[in-house]
This record gives C-alpha cells, structure tokens and sequence, in this order.
C-alpha cells in the first residue's frame, strides 16, 4: 500500500488494514532510514557544555542503587511472619469456621509456615 510514514496523506494513502478483534482500521507503512537515523540521534543524552553553569545535582546517599533482594536463609528465625497470631478459615461441612494460631516456623524451601493450634497441635 503506497504513502509516506512521515508525511501521511489520506487520499495516497490506499486501503487500510482492519484489525481482527476489534475492528479498528490503520495503515501500515516502512519508516524511511532518514527518520529511524534522526530518532536515534534523539534518544542520545544531550549534556550542557563544561562552560554552562547547568549542573547535575549531587548524588543522593539516600536514594538506593541496588534493587535485588536478600535471600532468607533456609531455616528463617527472623521470618516476618514468625510468632504472628492469626486465624485461619476452615471449611467445615458448609460452614467456615475460625481457628486462632501462631506461626512457629519457617520451611523456605518448600515455602511453607508451621502453625501452632490453640490446641497445642501443629500443622504444616
């Protein structure tokens, strides 16, 4: 289908395309090398000259460079979850009921909490 990507014209421009799901029509053109050259140019950082009195600002000690986190180790004693009271739903019959717990332990491994029952019982 003919036409320029940069300067579009509607009556050069042939039949447009329709999208499948909605419906929508558009046209579809190459973008000349002149065009692609000059966006790539333009990504590029422009920095003022040494002699501008235009400066970036100071590194900030407070703003963080790192972004992974720590792994926990496999048995967690200072899981955040660890010694948390909760209450867990169990469906019994079909009625939900709820249980009070603690969390007692860790298992990073398998991902999973020991809760310790009111009873005295503990439950993976």
């Amino acid at each position: 289908k003919g036409g320029d990507a940069v300067n579009f014209v509607l009556d050069t421009a042939g039949e447009p395309y329709t999208e499948p799901i909605f419906g929508m029509k558009y046209w579809s053109h190459p973008i000349p090398d002149a065009v692609t050259t000059q966006w790539m140019k333009a990504r590029e950082p422009k920095l003022p000259p040494p002699s501008s009195n235009i400066t970036l600002p100071p590194v900030n000690p407070f703003v963080p460079r790192r972004f992974d986190l720590k792994e926990l180790p496999k048995e967690d004693s200072h899981h955040p979850l660890l010694f948390c009271s909760l209450k867990i739903c169990v469906l019994i019959g079909k009625r939900k009921s709820w249980f009070p717990c603690t969390v007692n332990k860790y298992d990073g491994v398998l991902n999973q909490v020991l809760l310790g029952m009111e009873d005295g019982e503990e439950v993976w």
